[in-house]
C-alpha cells in the first residue's frame, strides 16, 4: 500500500517478504535537503587600496569565504 505521500517504500516490501526482490516500479519520491539558513551581520565596510569587511566579527577581504560563502567584493551602499 502507498504510504500518506503516496509512495510505496520498496525496502519495507523487501522486509515483510523475505526472499523476494523490491518492486523495481515502486514510485519513490526523492528527498530534498532541508534548507540551511544563514544569518551575515555586515558590521562594517572599509573602502580603498585594500577593501575589506567586518561580518559576523570576522574581518574578511574579497575572496575570503565565510560561513560557506565567498566575498566577492565589498561596497558601500547609502541608505538615505
Amino acid at each position: 500500500m502507498p504510504n500518506a505521500a503516496g509512495a510505496i517504500d520498496a525496502t519495507a516490501l523487501a522486509a515483510t517478504a523475505a526472499g523476494s526482490l523490491p518492486n523495481p516500479f515502486a514510485v519513490r519520491a526523492a528527498t530534498a535537503d532541508p534548507a540551511r539558513e544563514i544569518t551575515l551581520d555586515v558590521q562594517g565596510i572599509v573602502t580603498g587600496a585594500q577593501p575589506c569587511a567586518l561580518v559576523n566579527g570576522h574581518v574578511v577581504e574579497p575572496g575570503d569565504t565565510i560561513e560557506s560563502l565567498r566575498l566577492r567584493a565589498s561596497a558601500p551602499t547609502r541608505w538615505c
